[in-house]
């Protein structure tokens, strides 16, 4: 009877799943909207669902976050409903994306991907500040992480005979955008799990238009 606060819609899989503010999930057929099952992450009564993504034949990750936010956790689901792993999460998480076997998150000011099967930590990144959102490109390119402090950081997968997002670092990319880039990378570091990347302290598109200078062109003008 709860508010929905998160949806994941499968029209392939006639499947649609429903979070609620009472920290429940509801399975529906697309087509009938009958009811299949009910998915119950955790038992605390002050918990909310605000988001949910499906991920390969029709299994699901949930975000289950406690309302004073010491209590959150992923669950992933298999169709049928059965718990296949959870992890506690330290922080809150403001997006989540899925790609292959891996599940990416924004914690704050860490940038999480995990193994989906286990959910265990296989890489993160932390900046100065809050990640807001993040998007996987196609063929799983490039990672965009959006800051609060209004940076886009730009996080290149390192290809691979099967590209996913266990690896990635920083690239410098060619581009523009009405002469706002502002482009800084940092000396590489190793990370605790001893992955070499490059950490941007400020690789980003800078959105307001005040002591922005243009680049120098070389040459005169014809």
């Amino acid at each position: 009877d709860g508010r929905v606060t998160s949806v994941a819609l499968s029209v392939e899989l006639d499947v649609a799943v429903s979070g609620s503010v009472d920290g429940i999930c509801l399975v529906h057929t697309v087509r009938e909207g009958q009811f299949v099952h009910c998915l119950c992450p955790t038992s605390n009564p002050n918990t909310t669902i605000p988001m949910l993504q499906f991920a390969d034949l029709g299994s699901v990750v949930v975000y289950a976050e406690s309302q004073d936010g010491n209590e959150n956790g992923l669950f992933y689901y298999s169709v049928n409903g059965s718990l296949i792993a959870s992890c506690a999460v330290p922080t809150r998480i403001n997006d989540m994306r899925i790609s292959g076997q891996y599940v990416a998150t924004a914690e704050q000011k860490t940038f999480v991907v995990r193994d989906i099967a286990s959910l265990e930590t296989v890489h993160d990144v932390t900046f100065r500040s809050s990640i807001q959102c993040l998007s996987v490109l196609y063929k799983n390119s490039h990672i965009l992480l959006g800051l609060r402090d209004g940076k886009l950081i730009i996080l290149a997968v390192k290809p691979s005979k099967v590209s996913s997002l266990q690896n990635f670092h920083l690239r410098g990319l060619k581009m523009t955008y009405a002469d706002m880039l502002y482009i800084c990378l940092s000396a590489a570091r190793k990370c605790d799990c001893g992955w070499p990347v490059l950490i941007p302290f400020s690789f980003c598109f800078s959105f307001t238009s005040t002591a922005i200078p243009r680049p120098k062109t070389s040459g005169k003008k014809s």
